[in-house]
């Protein structure tokens, strides 16, 4: 539909969209402080994302230094938080987030077209300015939506942070057990050995029967084969933790204590396992928010039902023509006297375009969302039970 209207104004359209836009903003840590909150005080450590070559630099030189000291598992869990690369990857995904955030706050841009066509002394330029009409109504609603995604992609990263901390720490003590494996094989060989030897001289004795001495060479062979396993088990374990640790080069040359440390005299009493599991696990948080922002997508979706296309282009067609005058002197050939140029604006209106889902009146978008809201609740609930179920199994082995 085109209507033409005199006084309306070709920036009219661009000045509502600016005055509904709001304060779109990046926040100075980058949601960083949420993390460092929420994962460094759980874990007591440091956190930091590293930005520039400054922040590479400094992360090197602390790291270095922390492999310098005795190792622990404390020791272990720092130097992951500063250097593994695919833990400053999450965070790095985490800044996309807020840009995506900071994006959806802002108005849908106007696109802008011109047309130009020329004949014989005329030239005719038409202006068009199109507008997303229904992207400004519904601006709150995705500005609202945008944000909770932005704050889910916070505990993402929080999540990736403890999953980070727990691998080295697992890594850590899987290694120092497969080093102190090999050494009491070794140990155990050299005992198995020298048996083997004193067997042999007792059979040239005739003080033990050959079966006995093939039983003391078969316990010593079966004793090296269980090193020559452990010695590989030993590489793949410090192997894994150099990955956990993201260190590669000369850091990889760090020294791992002879022993863990000893055991507790007592196990920790939990009275409650399975509330305190559902409280503090970071995936139930992450499944509650997702059932949050269907819900919100639910209710623009709803919102948007009966027309999910709403366009306003406003136009303006405007013609220049040039005018020759000669003079009237007597005589040929007859000389150019003066030329003018003449603006004249032909016409200015709006076209309104919109579209009706007219076969299901919006019914199938709507009931997709309902579907993926109930799927997210089912997904919730599910969570839940298998979280607690692993709380009891995991302190049961405990």
């Amino acid at each position: 539909m085109i209507y033409r209207h005199s006084s309306l104004s070709l920036v009219a359209l661009c000045a509502a969209a600016l005055g509904l836009s709001g304060c779109a903003n990046f926040s100075a840590d980058g949601g960083m402080t949420f993390v460092k909150a929420e994962a460094g005080g759980e874990l007591g450590k440091d956190v930091v994302k590293i930005r520039t070559e400054d922040d590479a630099a400094a992360t090197r030189a602390r790291v270095d230094a922390l492999l310098t000291k005795p190792f622990s598992d404390e020791t272990a869990v720092q130097i992951a938080l500063l250097n593994n690369r695919m833990l400053q990857a999450a965070y790095a995904d985490l800044g996309l987030s807020e840009a995506q955030m900071v994006e959806a706050s802002l108005p849908p841009s106007p696109t802008i077209s011109l047309g130009r066509m020329v004949t014989t002394g005329t030239l005719e330029i038409e202006r068009n300015i199109l507008q997303n009409v229904l992207g400004l109504l519904t601006l709150p609603r995705r500005k609202e939506i945008a944000e909770a995604k932005f704050q889910q992609a916070k505990v993402r990263a929080v999540e990736a942070t403890l999953k980070i901390a727990a691998d080295a720490r697992r890594a850590y003590f899987r290694a120092v057990a497969a080093n102190r494996t090999v050494a009491f094989l070794e140990e155990a060989r050299t005992a198995a050995e020298a048996v083997s030897d004193l067997a042999k001289k007792l059979g040239e004795t005739g003080a033990m029967t050959k079966l006995e001495q093939a039983r003391e060479h078969a316990f010593t062979a079966d004793v090296n084969g269980q090193l020559a396993l452990a010695r590989l088990r030993q590489r793949s374990e410090r192997e894994k933790l150099i990955r956990a640790l993201g260190l590669w080069g000369k850091q990889t040359a760090f020294k791992l204590p002879a022993d863990l440390k000893p055991l507790p005299k007592a196990p920790r009493i939990y009275k409650d396992i399975e509330t305190e599991a559902v409280k503090r696990r970071v995936d139930l948080e992450l499944a509650r928010q997702d059932l949050e922002i269907m819900a919100k997508q639910h209710g623009l979706t709803r919102a948007t039902r009966w027309i999910d296309v709403l366009e306003v282009r406003v136009m303006r067609n405007t013609e220049w023509s040039n005018s020759t005058h000669y003079s009237l002197d007597p005589g040929p050939p007859p000389t150019l006297e003066t030329e003018t140029e003449r603006e004249r604006e032909r016409w200015r209106g709006i076209e309104l375009e919109f579209r009706i889902p007219i076969f299901d009146f919006g019914e199938a978008r709507t009931r997709a969302v309902e579907q993926q809201y109930m799927g997210a609740v089912h997904r919730l609930i599910a969570r839940a039970i298998d979280i607690r179920s692993e709380a009891r199994e995991a302190y049961g082995s405990y």
